[in-house]
């Protein structure tokens, strides 16, 4: 399933004509980068939940955390080192290898049809913390 056309272009236009720091955009903007990258790691929780079957348990859990997570008005980077604690917290830690790697695969584009090539930048930030 891939997201509507219509935010994966409002997502590239917007980051074309972004600022460079994340207190320079206008909320506007914030949301949609943030919408963005929540859409991807929401597919990426469900495809590991398909392919990772120990996990399907938590996957309730990993989609409250992204919606509690991504619910806070904070920096890219700030959101990827709270994802990572909020991971740590609510997997068991033979799967967080797993859940983490998926968050980064998901953010890059490379499992995860989501990840909108305009988001490329902040979503990069926010894998970087994973």
């Amino acid at each position: 399933m891939t997201p509507p056309r219509t935010l994966l272009l409002a997502i590239t236009l917007i980051c074309l004509s972004a600022c460079a720091t994340w207190e320079g955009l206008s909320p506007t903007t914030q949301a949609v980068l943030k919408a963005g990258a929540k859409l991807a790691l929401s597919y990426g929780v469900q495809e590991l939940g398909d392919r990772v079957h120990e996990l399907r348990p938590y996957q309730g859990k990993l989609n409250t955390l992204l919606e509690t997570t991504f619910a806070k008005p904070i920096p890219a980077e700030e959101l990827g080192a709270a994802l990572k604690r909020g991971v740590v917290a609510v997997v068991p830690a033979e799967l967080m290898p797993a859940v983490l790697a998926q968050f980064k695969d998901s953010l890059s584009g490379n499992k995860t049809t989501a990840a909108s090539p305009g988001n490329v930048s902040y979503n990069a930030k926010i894998a970087a913390i994973l």
